[in-house]
């Protein structure tokens, strides 16, 4: 008995060594051993078109094939992009298609061929705003998802030209000017529009009600309360309306008419559109009604000799940052470098919040990442002031790094890490300026991203960002409707 029971204890050792060293990549779903396109796998696709090529890609084992995650690459995705397996054919030439599984990958060459349009129609009248961009309708096209890519365009008067973007043409009003535009295409009959850029006008604007008040730390919009009446004929949405407050250090306007309250007292924001003008007044309190003393008249509501908020201690667990001085009404600091770097992100009210992300060349705040509705399309090595959003935001020189100076910067300073330890959200790196030893913060989530205002060098359709990680700063490029957030710098 004693002998059956020390082999039974063998063979359970033995076991368990066995299962110990094996490979577990069955318990994982197991490991690809073959992944290649069948021979019957399409070679071509016309413009236009959508081809899965889930079907045709044979992967071993099978019960491997039913749960593996596959990776698609296409070598140039100005001819073909693809996704999921599936291929979206945008324009004509030839690209490869790659899928990637565990260690294994298989690839297969894909042609796209040229779809000729024979009819296409546009409007015969179209009407701009000066400073708006729109897209040019191009209808009736034949075949319907023929790309639109090969349009080419004519302008008697020296009107500018639209511009090809992301499958469509936009046309930008620079200036007040009328012309005619010839759209013509592959076989199809060309087509005559007379474009006219007129000014939006206005003949009342107003803001109801015209006075507010807020918490110190609170914010409010704007946009819906003014009332703009536009002269027959014009869409008031559509106007340009430039914001201002004359007391920036009580309360702060961005681009897009949201009010940030910062110290108790009043501030005048000032709406501007179409050439009128309106104005509001803001009351800025502090919590609880805590020293909400304002001497100034309420009826001047620009009197300065606002009160300050009795000073607080500093947070022991924050980093000590500064020191600041105020320019034109937004606090920055002097690294020794060739700019000073503001405080805070554009949009926030605190080194440690996250500012307004906006898409480049754009000066209204975005939520999300979309070429639909994106607005700019020139091609800058620098961005100018007047599409610049930490400018917009904030006036006078504040204006977007440019992609030197974020470099100067990261060459110039010490990095560390930060971490609020109950403020899960509140972290980010310490810039500390070798120079004079001061310092500034940047804020991140996963990984916060800043855009500057150069271009990319390889790309007219990316711009270059600064990428805060963990434990340092890098420059990289992004598409540039993109939403990122904008650290403002200024002489």
């Amino acid at each position: 008995m004693k002998h059956i029971f020390s082999l039974i204890t063998c063979l359970l050792v033995l076991l368990t060594v066995f299962f110990a060293c094996a490979p577990n990549e069955d318990v994982y779903g197991g490991k690809v051993e073959s992944m290649i396109f069948s021979d019957d796998v399409p070679t071509s696709v016309d413009e236009g078109e959508d081809l899965g090529l889930s079907t045709y890609l044979l992967i071993t084992p099978q019960n491997v094939a039913d749960t593996v995650t596959v990776t698609w690459i296409s070598s140039n995705e100005e001819i073909a992009t693809v996704s999921n397996g599936y291929v979206q054919a945008l324009r004509e030439g030839s690209v490869t298609i790659t899928a990637q599984a565990m260690d294994k990958e298989t690839s297969t060459s894909l042609v796209v061929n040229k779809v000729s349009i024979k009819e296409f129609s546009i409007p015969t009248y179209f009407e701009v705003y000066v400073g708006s961009k729109v897209k040019f309708p191009i209808s009736e096209v034949s075949p319907k998802r023929a790309p639109l890519y090969r349009f080419e365009w004519e302008s008697t008067g020296e009107g500018p030209l639209p511009k090809y973007n992301e499958g469509n043409w936009y046309l930008k009003a620079d200036q007040e000017r009328e012309y005619t535009l010839t759209a013509s295409v592959d076989k199809a009959d060309d087509a005559t529009c007379s474009v006219k850029f007129v000014n939006p006008s206005i003949s009342k604007a107003v803001f109801s009600p015209n006075a507010y008040t807020l918490e110190r730390g609170a914010s409010l919009s704007l946009k819906s309360h003014l009332q703009l009446t536009p002269i027959e004929g014009f869409n008031a949405d559509t106007v340009k309306v430039t914001w201002s407050s004359n007391k920036p250090a009580v309360a702060t306007v961005n681009a897009s008419g949201k009010v940030e309250g910062l110290t108790a007292g009043k501030a005048t924001i000032t709406a501007m559109a179409g050439g009128e003008r309106a104005t509001c007044t803001v009351t800025v309190t502090a919590p609880n009604d805590e020293e909400n003393t304002d001497p100034s008249d309420p009826s001047d509501p620009s009197d300065p000799s606002d009160p300050s908020d009795p000073e607080t201690p500093q947070d022991p667990n924050y980093p000590k940052l500064g020191p600041t001085i105020m320019v034109q009404g937004y606090e920055c600091v002097d690294l020794g470098l060739s700019v000073k770097w503001a405080m805070t992100d554009v949009g926030a009210t605190s080194p440690y919040q996250h500012g307004d992300q906006y898409a480049w060349g754009e000066t209204s705040p975005r939520t999300s990442s979309s070429m639909e509705g994106y607005s700019y399309d020139d091609d800058p090595e620098v961005l100018p002031l007047s599409r610049d959003a930490a400018n917009a935001a904030w006036g006078g020189n504040w204006r977007m790094p440019t992609a030197a100076e974020v470099s100067e910067l990261i060459e110039n300073c010490t990095v560390t890490p930060y971490q609020h330890p109950t403020i899960s959200a509140e972290r980010g790196l310490i810039l500390t300026s070798k120079k004079n030893g001061n310092s500034i913060f940047l804020a991140r989530r996963a990984e916060g991203i800043y855009w500057t205002s150069s271009i990319s060098d390889d790309w007219n359709v990316f711009a270059k960002s600064f990428v805060i990680t963990a434990t340092d700063i890098k420059i990289d490029t992004y598409r540039r409707y993109t939403i990122r957030k904008i650290r403002a710098v200024c002489k």
